[in-house]
Order: C-alpha cells, then structure tokens, then sequence
C-alpha cells in the first residue's frame, strides 16, 4: 500500500497531496478511487456455517408487518412511557410515536406530562380514544359493531379535535359513503 499523508507535524497541510493522488491513479476526473484489501485468518473464522437468507417480503406485505409490528407495540404496555387518562380509562402509550402522529398530542405532553408522564383528556369517550389511538399506531380504522355512521362521527370530531388528519380523511369518507 501507499501512505499518501503528510510527515510527522508540520501542520499536514494538503501541500501537494493532491498531485500525489492523481500521480497514484487515485484521483481522476475530481473522483476519488480507494482499494482495499481485507484478509481474515481462517483460524478465527472458526468452522464454516450454512448461512440462510429469507426473500425480502414484497413491498406492500413488508407495510403490513410494519404496521402488525405497531399493532404489538400499543399492546406492549411495558415499553410505554406515558399514560393518557380518559375517563375512568387509563391508556399507555408511546410519546414517540403519538408526537410522530399527533400535533396536538405532541404539544399536550410537552405542556402536561414533562415530569409526571400523564396527560389528562377529556371530552373525548374511552371508546373513540380506543380506536383513535390504534389508528395513530396503526393506521386502522373501526371495524364490526364499531364501523357505524355514529363512530365515524365522534372520530371525526377527535380526529379533528387531536390533529390527526389520516383519521379525520377516512371518518369523513365513511361518512360520506355512507349517505350515498
């Protein structure tokens, strides 16, 4: 190999370290060409293994392990770090992700929970939050007994009311399909 640096001291200032590149091959055309090397003894390597590497999931089943992946991190209750309280329910939650996905979610922890990590809500039903939030982690929207006329309404309110404008999109698309 070929030290192409400065001495020792003398400040290493670039005199002439550009004409050593280009005289080298290293520099042509204002690009930099670097090689190198890499030798592993075998000795500790240690035995060979059978390496298996599974087929990257197609982009849109890739989406729904993402978001499956979201689904169990709002069901993982020991990982959260801040309680929403709505009525007499208690919601745990992630601050990342709720200030990734909600304005004013964001803006009520900062405000509300810096040191206790508990931010009360009201005017807001346990129920819709319920499905508010799964939406926040999910991106789902209200499915069986829930996929009413009357849900959509109250999510459209506290999509509205939280600054969560995916939801707010999709509650007034239900609602307007469902008057068709």
């Amino acid at each position: 190999w070929v030290w192409l640096g400065g001495g020792g001291g003398g400040g290493g200032g670039g005199g002439g370290s550009h004409d050593k590149l280009e005289r080298t091959g290293a520099l042509s055309d204002g690009k930099l060409t670097i090689v190198a090397e890499v030798s592993v003894p075998p000795s500790s390597m240690g035995a060979p293994q059978a390496t298996t590497v599974e087929a990257l999931p197609e982009p849109a089943s890739m989406q729904a392990l993402v978001l499956a992946d979201f689904g169990a991190l709002l069901d993982d209750v020991d990982t959260a770090d801040v309680t929403l309280a709505v009525g007499d329910c208690d919601f745990r939650a992630h601050s990342q992700v709720l200030s990734a996905r909600s304005r004013m979610l964001k803006a009520l922890m900062s405000r509300d929970a810096a040191d206790s990590r508990r931010v009360e809500l009201d005017g807001v039903e346990p129920d819709v939050f319920g499905l508010l939030l799964r939406h926040l982690y999910t991106g789902a929207l209200p499915e069986g007994d829930d996929d009413t006329p009357e849900m959509y309404q109250h999510l459209l309110e506290a999509a509205d009311r939280f600054g969560v404008p995916s939801l707010l999109q999709a509650s007034a698309r239900a609602l307007i399909v469902g008057l068709s």
